[in-house]
This record gives C-alpha cells, sequence and structure tokens, in this order.
C-alpha cells in the first residue's frame, strides 16, 4: 500500500488545474482512497506498462538525457584572452576560467557526488561507454555563467570520452546521463586505472580497445542532376542502423556469455566491435553517400538469432495487428515461452520476456475492499443519513448516470483516434528540456486555437510546411505568427512558438497538426442516435467539440455534471450516487463534491 500511494503520488502532473493532480491531493488526505476504481485503474495500467517496458528491456533507471558539450569554460577563455595583455581584471577572469575546465574525466553538468555514466544510441559494444565524475566544486565563474545550461553535459574537449561515444562530436549530439550505481560499476569494472594520475583512464592502453570510426571521402555529385538529388534522398531515408544493431545484439550476447568457450566470444566480441564501427559510418553515410559493405554480416546468419529479439518482432507484429488479434497474439506468446528452455539460457537480456511473463503469472492483483462511505465522506457519518434523501430523485439520477455509462460505451466503441497523444507527449518533453513547464500549461496551449476555425486551422497548417517553418530566421517566425494569429490573445505566446532551442520550432505545428487532425477525422454524426434523450445528445456534444488531444471523459463528465444540476444539486448528488452504490460516477463527475466532502485521515 505504501508504494502505490507513493507511485500514485509521485507521477501525479504538478499542473494543480489537472484531475491528476487532484486526486492525488485527496490521497495525501486519505489513504483509504487507494481502493477505489478511479485509483485501481490508473495503478493497474501503471503496472501493466512497466511490466511491459521491463519485457522490452526498457528498465527504470536513475537518470535523463543531455546534450554532449566541450567545456565551455575554454570558450569562454579564448573569447577573453585577445584582451589580457595589461588588463589586469581580464587576466584574472582568463585564469579563473582556465582553472574552472574540466579535468580528465571530470564531467560538469551532473548531479549527485558519485560516478555517473554516460551512453549514446545506437549503444553496441561495451567499447561505447564511460564513466565520469562530478567535479568536487563548481567554481564561482562557472556557476556565474553556465549554470542557466541544465540540460548540458560539458567534457574535456581533449579526453576521449566523445570518441568512446560512438565517435560523438558536439554539434547537438544527445547522450543519456545514468546514476543507477549497477550500471555505473559494471560500466566502471571495464576500465583499469591508471598508475599515472595525470593520464586519462579512458585513454590507458590496459583498457577496451578504441573504436575509431573513419571518415569516407565524400562523393560529389552535380546538384543540377535530378537522379542524382534522387539517389541522394533515397540515399538518405534509407538508413540499416536498425538491422546493424539487430546483428550486433545477437553477437554480442555470445560475445559478453563468459559461460562460452574463449574462442568463440573472441570472435564474436571482433565482429561485434566492427558492426559498431560500421554503424558509424551508416549513420555518417548520410552525408558522405558511401555506404559501407554490409553484406558479411546482413546476408549471411553467422550468429544465432537473439531469443529477445524474436520477442519484440513478436510484440511489434501484435501491436500492429487489431485488437481482436489479441488472443493470437497470447497463443504466439505462450509457444514462444513453452518452447524455450530457459534455462539453458544464460543472458539475462535474453531471458528478459521469460522473467516478465513468470512475474505476470504468479502475481495476482491484489484486491483492496473499498472504505465505507462513513470513512470517506462526512455527510455519511450520520448511521441513518440516507433516510434524509427525496425517494422521488432516486431514478432521474439513476437513469442519468446509465445515459452516461452508455455515452462512454457509445464512444469507445465508436473508436475515434484521440489526436493529439504523442504530440502532447513532445510538447510536453520540449517545455521540460527548456524548464518551462510550469511557465506554461499544455491544456491552456491547446486551448488557444479552440475558437479558431477548421478551414482557417487547415490554411495555418498548409503555410507551415510551404513557407517552412523549421528553417524560419528568428524575424520571419514573428511576422509568420502575426501573420496568420493577427488576435491579441496569441502575443503572448510569440516567444514561445518562436524559441527553436531544443527542438522547439515543434510545439506550434503539433498543436496546429492535433487540432487539424481532430477537425478532419471528426465523423460527428455516427455517434448521434434518432432517439437519444437531450441528456445523451448534450453529452456526445461535449465529446465531439471538446479541445484537441484532451481527456474525452473530463469534457463528458463536465456536461453530465450540468445535467445533474438540472435534477438536484451536485451537493446533493453525490449523496444519491453514494446511495446508489456509484462511487465510480462520483470521482469522474461529482469530484468537487468528493473532495469537499472528504474527511482527511491516513497520511493527511
Amino acid at each position: 500500500m505504501n508504494f502505490q500511494f507513493d507511485y500514485y503520488v509521485d507521477h501525479a502532473p504538478k499542473n494543480p488545474k489537472s484531475r491528476r493532480y487532484r486526486l492525488a491531493e485527496m490521497l495525501y488526505r486519505n489513504d483509504l482512497l487507494l481502493a477505489e476504481k478511479e485509483y485501481r485503474r490508473e495503478l493497474d495500467r501503471a503496472a501493466d506498462t512497466i511490466l511491459q517496458n521491463f519485457a522490452r528491456g526498457n528498465l527504470l533507471v536513475h537518470g535523463r538525457v543531455a546534450y554532449l558539450s566541450a567545456d565551455l569554460t575554454l570558450f569562454l577563455a579564448e573569447l577573453l584572452k585577445p584582451h589580457t595583455d595589461g588588463n589586469r581584471n581580464a587576466e584574472e577572469i582568463y585564469r579563473e576560467l582556465l582553472d574552472a575546465r574540466c579535468r580528465y574525466t571530470t564531467a560538469y553538468g551532473l548531479t549527485g557526488s558519485h560516478m555517473t555514466a554516460i551512453l549514446r544510441n545506437p549503444h553496441i559494444a561495451k567499447n561505447e561507454e564511460v564513466v565520469v565524475y562530478p567535479p568536487n566544486h563548481e567554481h564561482d565563474i562557472r556557476h556565474r555563467y553556465l549554470s542557466h545550461l541544465s540540460g548540458v553535459v560539458m567534457v574535456e574537449p581533449w579526453s576521449l570520452i566523445a570518441e568512446r561515444l560512438g565517435g560523438a562530436d558536439y554539434d547537438g549530439d544527445m547522450v543519456k546521463v545514468i546514476r543507477e550505481p549497477v550500471i555505473c560499476e559494471s560500466i566502471a569494472s571495464h576500465y583499469k586505472e591508471t598508475a599515472n594520475p595525470f593520464e586519462d583512464r579512458f585513454a590507458s592502453r590496459n583498457n577496451l580497445p578504441l573504436l575509431s570510426i573513419p571518415s569516407a571521402e565524400p562523393q560529389l555529385q552535380n546538384a543540377n542532376d535530378l537522379h542524382a538529388r534522387f539517389e541522394a534522398v533515397k540515399s538518405t531515408f534509407s538508413s540499416r542502423v536498425g538491422q546493424i544493431s539487430n546483428a550486433a545484439f545477437d553477437r554480442s550476447m555470445l560475445a559478453y556469455d563468459e559461460s562460452l568457450d574463449d574462442e568463440i566470444r573472441e570472435q564474436n566480441r571482433k565482429e561485434t566491435e566492427t558492426l559498431a564501427i560500421l554503424t558509424g559510418l551508416e549513420i555518417d553515410s548520410a552525408k558522405s553517400g558511401v555506404k559501407p559493405n554490409l553484406s558479411a554480416y546482413l546476408d549471411s546468419k553467422t550468429a544465432r538469432r537473439s531469443r529477445y529479439l524474436k520477442y519484440k518482432r513478436l510484440l511489434e507484429d501484435a501491436e500492429a495487428r487489431p485488437a481482436w488479434y489479441e488472443d493470437s497474439f497470447a497463443e504466439q506468446m505462450q509457444d514462444y515461452i513453452d518452447g524455450t528452455d530457459w534455462d539453458s539460457v544464460t543472458a539475462n537480456v535474453e531471458k528478459l520476456p521469460y522473467y516478465a511473463h513468470m512475474l505476470k503469472k504468479h502475481t495476482p492483483r491484489k484486491v483492496i475492499k473499498p472504505a465505507p462511505a462513513s470513512e470517506l465522506f462526512t455527510f455519511a457519518r450520520h448511521e441513518n443519513w440516507k433516510d434524509n434523501l427525496n425517494p422521488s430523485l432516486f431514478e432521474p439520477i439513476r437513469e442519468l448516470i446509465d445515459t452516461y455509462d452508455r455515452c462512454l460505451r457509445r464512444i469507445r466503441s465508436h473508436k475515434h483516434p484521440t489526436p493529439g497523444n504523442s504530440k502532447r507527449r513532445d510538447i510536453d518533453r520540449i517545455l521540460t528540456m527548456r524548464d518551462q513547464e510550469n511557465a506554461y500549461d499544455t491544456d491552456s496551449l491547446y486551448v488557444l486555437f479552440t475558437r479558431i476555425d477548421a478551414a482557417r486551422i487547415k490554411t495555418v497548417r498548409d503555410a507551415l510546411r510551404a513557407e517552412q517553418w523549421h528553417f524560419m530566421k528568428p524575424d520571419a517566425r514573428l511576422s509568420f505568427l502575426q501573420e496568420y494569429l493577427p488576435e491579441e490573445a496569441f502575443r503572448a505566446y510569440d516567444g514561445l512558438f518562436s524559441d527553436f532551442r531544443m527542438g522547439g520550432y515543434r510545439v506550434f505545428g503539433d498543436i496546429i497538426c492535433d487540432i487539424d487532425d481532430a477537425n478532419r477525422q471528426a465523423d460527428k454524426a455516427k455517434l448521434h442516435y434518432k432517439h437519444d434523450t437531450p441528456e445523451m445528445t448534450a453529452m456526445i456534444d461535449a465529446y465531439n467539440n471538446r479541445i484537441p488531444g484532451t481527456d474525452y471523459r473530463e469534457a463528458v463528465a463536465e456536461t453530465c455534471r450540468v445535467c445533474i444540476a438540472r435534477i438536484t444539486p451536485p451537493f446533493q448528488a453525490i449523496r444519491y450516487a453514494e446511495a446508489l452504490d456509484r462511487r465510480d460516477f462520483i470521482f469522474d463527475v461529482l469530484l468537487e463534491e468528493a473532495e469537499f466532502y472528504l474527511i482527511g485521515g491516513g497520511n493527511g
């Protein structure tokens, strides 16, 4: 119970206006709410997601994503250097900058005091991983000029850290910064300490070989040759990185399996490292036009197929099929589990699907009996509280609740795609990366565009594409926004929409595309039936006219609340819903009343 409580609260959004935030606040006041369907549904969904991610190898670790950069104090020092001659203040600052620079395996932009692992995708061989250490202290001058770069990790430019990371450079490459002790210690064990304290640990010849990716001589073509231009575009979008990664993964299972013969391990280690280099060449081929020859690895099966990759392919095929195919997938999954002698599988990553399967099989859902109303709501503290209810109101409230249920079932059966989910996550990610998640609310951003008619939204979307919004210079961006969104309400957001940092050009485009997709995909007529009651019609209309990307249940619930108020005030309706044993309806539609009457207790 304590873990479930902590998980629900910790993963609630920080926006006080959101429904999940309010539910988490209520849970703080009375932890008996954990037994309610509203909370169980969310926790069960989270548990399923965690288990699925576990089987895929998407394990939760302590870390984040950041930009990799050379140490910018050296850049500042170089800018200042021409001004140090005879200028004592400039000389002093110059020396401070040099003194504050990263040294060896020290990296700035880290939190905590422990070693930190840095990885980069695609991560193929163990040669492509490093550990770094936070500085003992942060110099005042570094804090003054660079502390705002919260999403950046800086390393010494002369170290081999970037080279270790698949030949990374400092032009916007992103890395995974991981603080999980088990991972960090495992990576550190691959690199031996050096006798010379001034020698970079990762430059030692006693360590794993450095995989250096050679630079291919670029192929020069005539830009006016249409065939050459077509081939260049084709080559850019025909990357084989995924195929190479899979081939390398098959071999790495053998290369790093200590139960196998040394000869087998050594051969597969060499092939894994070669494929890591070929991956870099494949990525660079988009710029050079030179594709590496992969026939020796992709056209022949020199390594057995990974059990994990077989599972991943099975899962991907299932996700591409409609929901009715689920039973067939379950059968295929059972065949996959039964068809493998798991005791003979030695690699842990290969056994992840099996571990997940057994964990689900042997971990039944915990059933918690809901608390009586007297322990949740103040109005139910009186033993005979139901006796004061008006009998004539039970039937109309029951009918409205049934209408609400039918409305939700109709919407679900309609299977109308909810637009904007992936794009909303993209916007949230960008805002988080720029430390703006508290400054802007995603729902509010969508609300801005709800009064714009569908034709105009389409016009803006076409203009984004035609005028190449993502390539616009800052002044052109502002002109574009003022031309297509002349209303004064949008001026406060010009700075946000025209801020292209960390992929920020997508924020405006994502919103426009979401709303346009919703306008085009909505087939509103199918949801209305001939003999619908006015209440059903109103709730369906609420679904059809909701803000794109928002939860349809909230839109329907808000309208249902209006319908309830015509029967009896919502502060009275909650009593009838509880008496009808429809507490789930309370948390859907009468949440404000539930908050008001909630008894403080438990963790509160």
